[in-house]
């Protein structure tokens, strides 16, 4: 499949996960009100910790690992059996974890129940197997799997929910649409029987375990600077401010996202051998992002009742200045991906993302407590720019390094 087909796929799939919930949000914005919308919304927050955990940097490392055994039948099962044993183990500790959390955590009691529904999300999570249909460039199919819940799951969220003491009722339709997707993966795997099922190997467990884990920290740690906001916020300003800066923080995610499809793309041929031009990816991030970002500055005060209501009018503020942070995120992961990543140095990504995290550990705190959720916005922004400023100088010095080997090597040989 050519790349423009495989990224045309990949925006379909990455649309779906942009428009359900960009189409969700106004009702719910509405009906919950700021604080309901809040207390969901830090659920989710939570359940982003979860699917990190068990994604575990695998639909970068098994993606190319999958696209370099395509042609390989034994090589694919056993990275597909071992990569879903580590999932299924992570899944199950990590939830085990939040739950003893939960019920140590008596603060937590507003938020217990929904985060318990969310792990109907994490089950569904470690039945879908991303990694596997972007290796195999099977994106068509997974488009339209991942698609049909989402878009369903609208239908009673309008019905049904009217009030904030449906709540629990919005919960499970946001996150049961996972658990359907990875009914719905299954039911493709046993129908076209891409892999034949091997028995799972330690040795092969441990491999899978240590080769996703210098992502997994990498994006753990820059996850940490992306999602603390929302736990800051939820302990200092309570619910309804969390509610206020979550419905910008939504729009701004969707910014992003739209962004990475393009990467994805072409990232299983760089991991192949394929040496692309990027200069089209870094016009289109460049300019995608700063059009958003532009767009929200004029039209934010507009946009931000229009789509949630009067109640949420705070919350413009918060759009104009997060949507600064998706430029150089956009950057960023252009170059840890089709970069560090594709010359295989992901290991010097855990310094980067550690600098990031230390430095907004230290600012976000005193941020949010002197400007509120404004200030969480503007301690995004710093902190993106940081690492990309680290990325940056990484990416230099490879380079750098690279051409010295290069040339003590063309010195060293015979002449």
């Amino acid at each position: 499949m050519s790349t423009r087909r495989n990224a045309l796929h990949l925006y379909i799939i990455q649309g779906t996960n942009i428009l359900v919930p960009l189409l969700a949000l106004p009702y719910l914005g509405r009906a919950l009100g700021p604080e309901a919308f809040g207390t969901l919304a830090f659920s989710q927050l939570i359940l982003q910790y979860l699917i990190l955990t068990t994604d575990f940097g695998f639909n970068l490392t098994a993606t190319r690992r999958i696209s370099q055994a395509n042609s390989n039948r034994e090589n694919l099962s056993e990275i597909v059996i071992n990569t879903s044993v580590v999932r299924m183990v992570l899944a199950f500790t990590a939830c085990a974890i939040v739950y003893t959390a939960l019920s140590l955590t008596p603060s937590l009691a507003s938020t217990r129940t929904l985060i318990l529904i969310s792990f109907v999300s994490v089950i569904g999570s470690v039945m879908t197997p991303a990694w596997l249909f972007h290796g195999l460039e099977k994106n068509h199919i997974f488009a339209a799997i991942t698609a049909v819940p989402r878009f369903l799951s609208l239908i009673p969220l309008a019905i049904y929910v009217k009030t904030p003491s449906d709540l629990e009722l919005a919960a499970w339709l946001q996150f049961g649409p996972q658990f359907v997707t990875g009914l719905l993966c299954l039911a493709w795997i046993a129908v076209s029987r891409p892999f034949k099922y091997t028995k799972p190997k330690l040795s092969h467990i441990r491999y899978a375990f240590t080769d996703g884990i210098h992502i997994y920290t990498s994006t753990i740690l820059s996850s940490i600077y992306i999602y603390a906001n929302g736990i800051i916020i939820r302990f200092v300003g309570g619910e309804a401010a969390l509610g206020l800066y979550s419905a910008s923080e939504k729009l701004v995610k969707a910014v992003g996202a739209m962004t990475s499809p393009a990467v994805q793309a072409i990232y299983p041929r760089v991991c192949a051998g394929s040496n692309p031009s990027l200069k089209y990816i870094y016009a289109f991030v460049i300019t995608f992002t700063s059009m958003c970002w532009v767009g929200a500055v004029v039209l934010g005060d507009w946009l931000v009742p229009l789509i949630y209501g009067r109640s949420f009018v705070e919350s413009a503020s918060v759009l104009k200045v997060l949507t600064i942070s998706p430029i150089f995120a956009g950057l960023t992961m252009i170059s840890v991906q089709l970069k560090i990543l594709a010359w295989g140095e992901h290991k010097r990504l855990k310094w980067i993302y550690a600098t990031s995290v230390a430095f907004h550990c230290i600012q976000a705190p005193l941020m949010v407590n002197e400007f509120s959720v404004i200030g969480a916005a503007a301690s995004v922004v710093l902190t993106e720019f940081l690492t990309f400023v680290l990325v940056s100088r990484t990416v230099k010095r490879i380079r750098v390094s690279n051409q010295q080997i290069k040339d003590t090597a063309t010195s060293a040989a015979p002449h």
